[in-house]
């Protein structure tokens, strides 16, 4: 905050006008939630918004739900799925943006990255073991929501944050 001041009153002295009233604005202004209800009502009441939230994660999770319910009852035969290449995975790990927050797991896109051959082959290993017995692990399975205000949208859309 006591840089944020200096900068303003540097602003000031050179007549920059501009960024001192963009920085004054950071300080004073207040952070307001707003969530679009779906409906094109903005909510602003912060339990408001936590039942939309529910109502959001609720009808997502029910749309899955009904789709592995429907799935069991059939018990259609299939032809088993080809085994992962690890080509994949070492697409998918390149392709990790760096600079990142790390997941649940604590392990940086960067760290992945430098893990060389062995690091991409017990990485592959894992998705093959994963994709063979077809269950997610727990940990992999969590995510939080972060609500992100974003500039000229009303009622932003969910963020989420889930493991690598």
């Amino acid at each position: 905050m006591n840089q944020k001041c200096a900068e303003i009153e540097r602003d000031g002295v050179i007549n920059n006008t501009k960024d001192m009233f963009k920085n004054v604005k950071l300080l004073t202004s207040k952070p307001t939630t707003r969530l679009n209800d779906g409906d094109g009502t903005i909510l602003t009441e912060e339990k408001d918004i936590k039942d939309r939230w529910q109502q959001y994660c609720e009808r997502l999770y029910a749309s899955q739900e009904e789709v592995t319910d429907h799935e069991n009852d059939h018990q259609l035969e299939y032809e088993e799925d080809p085994d992962i290449l690890l080509s994949e995975v070492e697409q998918a790990i390149k392709r990790m943006r760096s600079g990142k927050s790390p997941g649940f797991d604590n392990i940086q896109a960067e760290l992945l990255k430098e893990s060389g051959t062995e690091g991409v082959e017990a990485i592959h290993r894992l998705c093959c073991k994963i994709w063979k017995i077809n269950e997610w692990p727990e940990d992999w399975k969590r995510q939080f929501f972060f609500h992100y205000p974003k500039r000229g949208i009303r009622g932003s859309v969910p963020t989420t944050a889930q493991s690598h």
